[in-house]
């Protein structure tokens, strides 16, 4: 049965990403001290379903505002995936945010289109503002209907 736990810092050791060459992006990082930074940053999660097959969670930024990190498995299904949206709303909503912001790397078009599906959109470039140089494109999703309160 699928279900969210606290996330650990070693469960990013567990999730392979869903981009088959996130391991040479990420080469020369430590996974672990990524993930314990992530821990302390803001809430985060871990998904289950027989296994880790997921993880992520937010910073906030400042009052209202937050950014959002995911890490999902190449086994994950449609199923874990709709769940992962449903999460970011519920944080959404519990963390009051009224704007939720992502980074994806600038050649990872599958990112893009991702994020477009969970309700963001597109900001613009961020010239190399990733790992190694990387240029990253920022993501947002925006409460239309004003700030929350």
């Amino acid at each position: 049965m699928m279900h969210f736990v606290p996330f650990e810092p070693e469960h990013m050791l567990f999730v392979m990403d869903v981009n088959e060459h996130v391991m040479s992006e990420q080469e020369g990082l430590d996974l672990l001290e990524l993930g314990k930074k992530s821990k302390e940053a803001g809430p985060c999660l871990t998904l289950i379903d027989g296994e880790a097959i997921a993880c992520g969670g937010i910073r906030i930024i400042c009052e209202g505002s937050g950014s959002i990190w995911l890490r999902v498995s190449k086994r994950a299904g449609p199923h874990v995936h709709k769940e992962l949206k449903a999460q970011m709303h519920r944080w959404i909503e519990q963390h009051h945010l009224d704007r939720l912001q992502a980074l994806a790397p600038g050649q990872w078009g599958q990112d893009h289109k991702y994020l477009e599906w969970m309700g963001m959109k597109r900001e613009g470039v961020m010239r190399k503002y990733g790992p190694h140089g990387q240029d990253q494109v920022l993501y947002a999703w925006v409460r239309e209907d004003g700030p929350s309160t």
